[in-house]
């Protein structure tokens, strides 16, 4: 008993205290981190230094419009950018669109032909699951 009389008896917090203050050091511990994070970063970090200068001496090449300091004229007829389908040759693919088109619905009318592509890929798992317990059979 003589021993014990030097300590001073300490009040332990409860539960939801010990969590708010664990909580407040998680919440200063991750701002630092993300404050000492921001402080370090360079654009050596982000990209090399090689693509740097390379985009720096890269000629620039836009197609956005330009300030002429004038009003567009919109009373000349825009150019195509390629050569326009001729009646003929709309009308051929067209016509090749459409029979395409007949091929494909055929071919769903005869019976779903994805049945006998099942069948095939049933076929070939069950050899190579007869492949595969032979072969662990011998070893």
């Amino acid at each position: 008993m003589g021993r014990n009389m030097g300590i001073a008896m300490v009040c332990l917090p409860d539960r939801a205290e010990v969590f708010v203050t664990a909580a407040r050091l998680c919440v200063l511990a991750a701002l630092g981190l993300s404050i000492t994070a921001c402080a370090s970063s360079t654009t050596d970090n982000v990209a090399p230094a090689a693509s740097m200068t390379a985009a720096a001496d890269a000629p620039v090449t836009s197609v956005a419009p330009r300030n002429t300091g004038t009003y567009p004229n919109l009373n000349i007829a825009p150019r195509a950018a390629a050569p326009q389908l001729s009646d003929e040759e709309t009308s051929s693919k067209k016509q090749e669109l459409r029979q395409t088109l007949a091929g494909q619905s055929r071919a769903g009318a005869n019976g779903a032909p994805g049945a006998t592509d099942l069948q095939q890929l049933r076929e070939i798992g069950r050899r190579q699951a007869e492949a595969a317990a032979g072969q662990a059979a011998t070893e």
